[in-house]
């Protein structure tokens, strides 16, 4: 698997823009450094702790249909401190990670429970040295999976992703969860007809949940942002823009309260990297493409500073 044992370009300019896992920053300037087993790995997110170190999340291949979580803990300079696999002799998948506190993390992704036929969403909670506080398996009676989570302004996390229970096309999926025991506050499923993937998340000062991701009940593919307050009330669901195909996968939110999302574009016959500017509403400003004569991508975004 091409790059599978690479970790993410980790690069400080305005708006961090991650590819795959290639390199993270270090204390004193950037580090570049491989790593797995004489499997397959995939890194799909990190978090960098306040001293430095580097948390990587994504997944080990253990068999043809058997993959487990897999956690990979580093240095300031890289080095490997521990790593950990989670989960059983089914498909087991972190797609994000995020961390509360200093002793904290919490992993947002797939897993299908043994005995199960579809896969759930699969949310874990673990500490700094690697010991699991709880894994739960979230779902419906069909297939679920979350793509991203944050924290809530109440101090729960929200998680977010899609589901296929309004029958074969996907629909956006919203779970938020607490913190001590991974136990379902609310979850509610939106869209319609048509196929729509939540893929980030954030949360707004005054409780809101903002969610972006990608609609395609159109003609084209289309970056969506839906709003929804704390209980999880749809406020807005704005699409980019009906001129080009757009498909989202990273949210930031600017100091004045605009939103940028970081996806891209396949709209030039092939695949350019993509960052389109949209008011507080959802409602598109601007956008920028980047790229060549091959397929490129933005993976991520965010604010550094006070940009």
């Amino acid at each position: 698997m091409e790059n599978s044992n690479k970790f993410i370009k980790y690069l400080a300019f305005l708006f961090l823009l991650l590819f795959q896992f290639t390199n993270t920053i270090a204390q004193y300037g950037y580090f570049e450094q491989g790593y797995g087993t004489d499997r397959n790995e995939e890194g799909f997110d990190l978090a960098v702790t306040t001293d430095y170190k580097v948390m990587m999340a994504g997944y080990l291949q253990q068999g043809t249909n058997n993959k487990d979580v897999y956690i990979l803990y580093t240095d300031s300079i890289g080095d490997t401190l521990w790593t950990k696999t989670i989960g059983d002799n089914n498909d087991d998948v972190a797609k994000a990670i995020w961390q509360k506190d200093a002793s904290s993390f919490f992993i947002a992704g797939y897993t299908k429970p043994n005995g199960n036929i579809d896969d759930e969403g699969y949310f874990i909670k673990y500490d700094i040295a690697g010991n699991v506080a709880f894994s739960v398996a979230i779902g419906t009676a069909d297939n679920d999976y979350f793509n991203d989570l944050a924290q809530s302004q109440d101090g729960n996390i929200v998680l977010v992703g899609y589901s296929n229970t309004l029958g074969t096309n996907k629909n956006i999926y919203v779970v938020k969860a607490d913190t001590s025991s991974g136990t379902v506050l609310w979850s509610n499923l939106y869209g319609g007809s048509g196929h729509q993937e939540a893929t980030a998340v954030l949360t707004k000062v005054n409780g809101n949940i903002v969610i972006t991701g990608t609609d395609y009940s159109g003609s084209l593919p289309q970056a969506f942002l839906l709003e929804l307050d704390s209980s999880g009330n749809q406020l807005t669901y704005q699409l980019l823009a009906q001129t080009f195909s757009s498909y989202a996968n990273s949210i930031a939110m600017t100091r004045n309260g605009k939103y940028w999302l970081a996806g891209y574009t396949d709209n030039s016959g092939n695949t350019d990297a993509l960052i389109a500017l949209v008011d507080g509403s959802g409602i598109y400003e601007s956008h920028q493409t980047y790229g060549g004569s091959n397929d490129d991508k933005f993976n991520s975004i965010i604010r550094i500073g006070n940009a």
